[in-house]
């Protein structure tokens, strides 16, 4: 803008230099909106006269007005189109993502955390919730995405009929739209508008409600819709800090919901049918282990100790034979712990089943193999059980690589969950020579095929690390 203000300077205020302050307000405005836009056209204006201070005549200077009000006028109209294109994009983009079928291995709270999310950018907002009847806990489910959802600050929780009212109280099939006064000290309550799905016609409600519904949401405007949920009542409430949202947005907000939600449901279908056959697959999994890997062991130990009555005491092999006999025995201790933990899938405690059988199965390597192999305390990872079992047999494919392919005595297993990513990290100790640099083929093609990837970091002491990275 400077540039082709100094060229006008130079050439004079009537010159062709004149249209280059339409590329400077196209470029802001296309890129970064109506805002950018507005104040781009206004400081092309402005230079503009100011290059033209030094008019010779006042037809000229007449011109050079004219010439400004047909600056400004274009200016704002091209500001316009462009935050209408950029507006249309980001809700295609919107829809595109909600409407995109997740993983059912995810399960459902990950596809709607990620919708409230998504919503939440959108809006630019500072909280996004859902509320949709729990049948099991006989209550209702709230989720929430946002550094602020006021009372309700929380991931996830249930709420009894009482809590849950205030959430509800609009009937059903109605959005509602509130936004608060620009200034917060004007007696006026704000603005409280109604719709049914699918009209125009907005109806003006009681003020006083809406604003304890926002006080309540801790937000100055929201918005709300009513969530397709197989004739139940559900609502989706968009919260922003400052009197932002429209009827517009109210408008798009439905759309999102009308989109999602069926899709999310298809997602719950898909889970549940998962879920049965994994559960199935289990029950079936521990029988057969009793039935055809356990029964044979239990033979050959009551073998075993049929052979040890015959020995005598004082007999050379009795030693070791008694050593064998102990270790039948304990692996089918271990293995009846393992059949249990199949059919029940979690501790009393609540630790997953794949970080009971990962600890389990690390005990195993350090009694039989001598190799210790530390697995680490971890956070609340929050991930099903079919992804958990994926998890143990990489783990486990890692362990009995160590043991297989290095002198490693020592070696450790983290894992953590940051920014939609499961990290996995299996390392052993060096030997003082750094190794030859390689791929884990089936940990590699294991973790692709759940959509992640696996790298090996070497260290020059010999220490490796394959570090596993999984999308959840």
């Amino acid at each position: 803008m400077f540039w082709f203000a100094l060229l006008l300077t130079l050439s004079g205020p009537l010159s062709a230099f004149f249209f280059l302050f339409f590329f400077a307000i196209s470029t802001a405005a296309f890129r970064w909106g109506y805002d950018e836009g507005a104040r781009v056209t206004l400081a092309c204006a402005a230079l503009y006269a100011l290059a033209a201070i030094r008019a010779p005549d006042a037809t000229v200077l007449a011109r050079v007005m004219l010439r400004t009000a047909y600056l400004i006028g274009l200016g704002y109209m091209v500001s316009h189109w462009a935050n209408l294109l950029l507006t249309h994009r980001r809700q295609i983009g919107l829809l595109r993502d909600v409407s995109r079928l997740s993983n059912p291995r995810f399960g459902v709270d990950h596809t709607i955390a990620s919708v409230l999310e998504h919503a939440r950018d959108y809006f630019k907002a500072s909280s996004c919730l859902i509320v949709t009847r729990d049948r099991q806990a006989n209550g209702w489910l709230l989720r929430s995405a946002g550094s602020n959802a006021g009372a309700f600050n929380c991931g996830q929780c249930v709420l009894d009929d009482a809590a849950a009212a205030p959430l509800l109280s609009l009937p059903a099939g109605i959005s509602a739209l509130f936004c608060a006064p620009a200034l917060e000290r004007l007696p006026w309550p704000g603005k409280f508008l109604t719709c049914e799905n699918g009209s125009d016609d907005w109806q003006r409600g009681p003020a006083q409600e809406g604003r304890r519904l926002a006080d309540l949401l801790g937000g100055r405007s929201f918005i709300c819709v009513p969530i397709p949920l197989r004739g139940e009542d559900g609502r989706m409430f968009v919260v922003a800090p400052g009197a932002t949202l429209g009827r517009a947005d109210a408008r798009f907000l439905a759309q999102v919901a009308a989109q999602a939600f069926p899709v999310i449901e298809n997602i719950e279908l898909l889970d549940r049918m998962a879920s049965d056959a994994a559960r199935r697959e289990r029950e079936k999994f521990s029988n057969d282990l009793h039935d055809t890997t356990l029964q044979p062991y239990i033979g050959l130990s009551h073998a075993l100790q049929g052979l040890l009555d015959k020995v005598r005491a004082d007999d050379p092999i009795a030693g070791e034979l008694r050593q064998v006999a102990d270790m039948a025995d304990n692996f089918i201790r271990d293995l009846r712990h393992f059949r249990g933990t199949i059919s029940h899938k979690a501790s009393a405690a609540g630790e997953p089943a794949f970080l009971l059988a990962l600890r389990a199965h690390a005990a195993q390597v350090k009694d039989y193999f001598n190799l210790d192999i530390t697995v680490g305390e971890h956070e609340r990872l929050g991930i099903n059980d079919r992804l958990g079992a994926e998890v143990f047999q990489l783990v486990s494919e890692g362990m009995s690589n160590i043991r297989r392919h290095t002198l490693a005595a020592r070696g450790s297993v983290s894992m953590r969950r940051s920014m939609g990513w499961l990290h996995i990290r299996i390392e052993n100790e060096g030997s003082g020579t750094r190794p030859a640099p390689f791929v884990p083929r089936s940990i590699s093609e294991r973790a692709a095929s759940l959509g992640g990837y696996a790298y090996v970091a070497s260290g020059d002491d010999g220490a490796t690390a394959v570090n596993i990275d999984i999308p959840v």
